[in-house]
């Protein structure tokens, strides 16, 4: 700390250093009891009978904190538990699937694998090749996921906005709109994120999307300084962590007679 303080005067000022002298308060703990271990790996011994699987099981306390000389302090503990799997045919293809949450039900997680076995049966029948063209298509959870996350690399940043470097830079100046099914927002309350920024500064839910239309971005402090905005305490990077998207209205079960003969894409 001693070295830090002597440092200091030898740096230039940073025009873009903005920071937070509100004495905010933030305390959130999340206590909801994780599994039994025992019955976790029963539950997945028995619905892996009979199957090659490989995943991980992590499950545990998330504590984050915070704390500064102007009477800030802040504290965020939840449980939460993530079991990320593979299923693996003789073919060598393999199903991926993970189920998490914060309470773990037996007859949710069996249902789940029993999806994946599904999946796993279609891998040994023979391939189509697909010619060149436009199909109808259905995206999974887990695909659309793998989307989203490109799209969260400065996508809803104010700064990547601000230098027109978002990837979703069209949406935001009003050229181009998603279908008016889409909403999406950064849901910090009720999550597993902390509702404080590692800069001091209390995080609020942003709809970002709202009916195919973009609406918020993330904002830090030195992109609050820089552009004029107001801060809605954005990581440093300003990507998402609590993300989520409006459910739409197509049943599970009704998914392949509305695609008809189009792709249905479980994966990316």
């Amino acid at each position: 700390l001693q070295q830090l303080r002597e440092t200091l005067p030898l740096l230039p000022p940073d025009p873009y250093l903005l920071l937070n002298p509100d004495a905010w308060h933030s305390h959130n703990e999340q206590l909801r009891p994780l599994p039994e271990l025992a019955q976790v790996l029963d539950d997945i011994s028995q619905a892996a009978d009979g199957v090659d699987l490989v995943g991980f099981y992590a499950a545990g306390p998330i504590s984050r904190g915070f704390a500064s000389s102007s009477g800030a302090f802040g504290w965020h503990r939840a449980n939460s538990f993530n079991f990320d799997f593979s299923l693996f045919h003789a073919n060598g293809e393999a199903v991926k699937a993970s189920y998490a949450g914060h309470t773990w039900n037996s007859a949710e997680f069996a249902a789940r694998f029993q999806q994946a076995r599904e999946q796993l049966a279609f891998l040994g029948r023979p391939l189509h090749t697909l010619a060149p063209g436009q199909y109808r298509a259905y995206l999974a959870p887990a695909a659309l996921e793998e989307i989203i996350s490109i799209i969260t690399w400065g996508g809803f940043s104010a700064q990547a906005i601000a230098s027109k470097g978002s990837s979703l830079q069209r949406l935001y100046a009003g050229d181009q709109s998603l279908s008016p099914l889409v909403t999406v927002d950064e849901q910090i309350s009720g999550s597993l994120s902390q509702a404080f920024s590692t800069e001091g500064y209390p995080r609020e839910d942003v709809t970002l999307i709202n009916a195919g239309k973009a609406e918020g971005q993330l904002v830090n402090s030195r992109s609050a300084a820089e552009y004029g905005l107001n801060t809605n305490g954005a990581s440093s990077d300003e990507s998402p962590s609590a993300l989520q998207m409006a459910a739409g209205s197509l049943a599970q079960a009704d998914i392949l007679k509305q695609l008809g003969t189009g792709l249905y894409i479980s994966n990316l």
